[in-house]
């Protein structure tokens, strides 16, 4: 046995408390107590059946069966061109002047 030579160390007094406590299954939210819409449970329902079709054909699950490919307008639509992309640089830099500077004015 080490020899301590400090204090005595006590061991943590435990916590005056309920403890654990078990969740009831009605204090649980579900779609099937009406908490949410029949619609949403029938697309989580077709979901799961699209996913189980398409993993049974395919013999796994790969996202590119799930996902459609973008077209050229769908990707210009959420894509900045290059001007609009300097233009938010160039307000973002000025921006983070801004806050340098008052920083520097506050500081002194």
């Amino acid at each position: 046995n080490p020899i301590s030579y400090g204090p005595p160390v006590s061991t943590s007094q435990r916590i005056s408390g309920p403890g654990i406590e078990r969740i009831k299954r009605s204090e649980l939210p579900s779609l099937i107590q009406g908490r949410g819409s029949s619609a949403k449970l029938l697309v989580m329902k077709e979901m799961k059946t699209k996913f189980r079709e398409i993993t049974e054909k395919n013999n796994g699950f790969s996202v590119t069966d799930i996902l459609k490919p973008m077209s050229e307008d769908e990707l210009k639509a959420i894509v900045l061109n290059d001007e609009e992309l300097k233009k938010k640089e160039e307000i973002t830099i000025n921006n983070q002047i801004k806050r340098f500077k008052k920083k520097q004015e506050h500081n002194l």
